[in-house]
Order: structure tokens, then sequence, then C-alpha cells
């Protein structure tokens, strides 16, 4: 699933690709890979993001995921449940540094 999504190339943080898979019934999962290298990251702090209860009519589109993210920036949004716990349903905003996502805002959602 990695390497055949790592194939469409650099997606975030400007050579990096974010590969996403379904995990379950409204359930997410991720790894980002460095496009130059060929490293494989899988932050602990975003293993999957659980949709459950999420109002999809309400989500911004065009892409309509729950991960959003673009080639020329460094942030990523989540919508749902961080590694779903859901003290952490919400929006979260990570940014990517030194290989690491570091989560800088949080907003609860019950």
């Amino acid at each position: 699933m990695i390497r055949d999504g790592a194939k469409s190339g650099p997606n975030f943080a400007a050579h990096y690709t974010i590969v996403r898979w379904g995990c379950g019934a409204a359930c997410a999962a991720l790894a980002i890979v460095d496009a130059n290298t060929g490293a494989v990251y899988h932050p602990r702090n975003l293993r999957v993001v659980d949709s459950a209860n999420i109002d999809y009519a309400q989500m911004e589109k065009p892409d309509g995921h729950l991960i959003k993210y673009r080639l020329d920036s460094r942030l990523l949004i989540v919508v749902g449940a961080i590694n779903e716990d859901s003290a952490l349903r919400g929006i979260s905003y990570f940014v990517w540094e030194h290989q690491r996502l570091r989560r800088i805002s949080f907003v609860h959602r019950p």
C-alpha cells in the first residue's frame, strides 16, 4: 500500500507523499514518505483517524477527505478522533518539522 501510494509523487511539504489507506469502518491510517530518500514515517501522534460521527455535509470539499494537506505547505489538518481517542475528537492542526508531526492547535468537538 505504501509503495503504491508513494508512486504518485510528492503531495505534502515540498517532497513528501502522504499515503492513506482504510483500516476498518470509518477509519484511515497514514504514512509519510520522503520522495527524495524513500524514508517512511509513521507518526505516533497520528497513527489513525476515526471518522465516526463526522457530519460529512459540513466538511469543506473539494476532496472530501478528513486529512487535508498541500504540496506547498507543512500544515496538516485532521478532522476526527486521533488514534481513535474520543478525547482527541475534533480538528487537529499539525506542522511537519524535523521528520515529525507537531500538533500546534486543537479544537475539541464531542
